[in-house]
């Protein structure tokens, strides 16, 4: 009997996970590129068939340079997601991303827009991958990290001229923060979509907070515990 229900509960699962997988493109694309006409260009890149050279010459530039500019917070990665690259609107409309540069889904894998082949913009979608790899599983599952703070600390990993001002030898805010950002994803995702102000106040208050915390291990230290206990 016990055998029977424990089968009867994996076929659900299968088909649970069967019927989301065709339900949701990006993730059909996740589990198999080819089949929406993605094509491996190195490692766990893959870009759109429809990818010129130039695309895919312009693509490699902007994940080695976005991969630096994490590692530059981080050290060594130990995250390896997946990317989807779309060259094409039509490719972005399919993974759900033609409305954004890029998307990061937990710490497995990233959705990019024509719009996202941009260092910057990769670097912001692998800094939220790293930290939840860094987190794991549970501690993801357990995260108490503020959307804003989430935002904030990619936005300075990333070097994003548009929210920080990076002349000179250290960043600077260009947008004083208030006192009421968004903690939750949902909150700050409708807010944002109002006003793109948001990253910069985020960016400016994690710079304040990262003052005096210099070291790589001093500031994975202070995010860790962020995401453990909270602001």
């Amino acid at each position: 009997m016990i055998r029977k229900l424990l089968l009867g509960l994996f076929v659900l699962g299968v088909l649970a996970c069967a019927t989301f997988v065709f339900a949701f493109p990006v993730a059909q694309a996740y589990f198999c590129p080819s089949c929406l006409g993605f094509k491996r260009l190195a490692g766990e890149v893959f870009v759109e068939d429809a990818a010129t050279t130039d695309d895919r010459s312009r693509l490699i530039g902007a994940i080695r340079e976005g991969h630096s500019r994490v590692q530059e917070f981080y050290g060594p990665l130990k995250g390896d997601p997946r990317l989807l690259v779309c060259t094409t609107q039509e490719c972005a409309r399919m993974l759900g991303v033609a409305r954004a540069r890029a998307m990061a889904y937990g710490a497995s894998f990233i959705a990019i827009s024509p719009r996202g082949i941009d260092p910057t913009i990769i670097a912001h979608e692998l800094a939220h991958i790293e930290r939840r790899k860094r987190l794991g599983l549970l501690g993801t599952f357990r995260d108490r990290t503020p959307a804003w703070f989430d935002e904030g600390l990619a936005v300075l990993i990333s070097r994003d001229v548009r929210y920080l001002d990076f002349h000179g030898d250290l960043p600077h805010c260009i947008a004083e923060p208030s006192d009421d950002l968004p903690n939750s994803a949902k909150q700050w995702l409708r807010a944002a979509g109002d006003s793109r102000a948001l990253y910069a106040q985020a960016a400016c208050k994690v710079l304040r907070w990262t003052e005096g915390r210099h070291s790589k291990s001093a500031l994975w230290e202070q995010v860790l515990m962020v995401a453990t206990e909270g602001l």
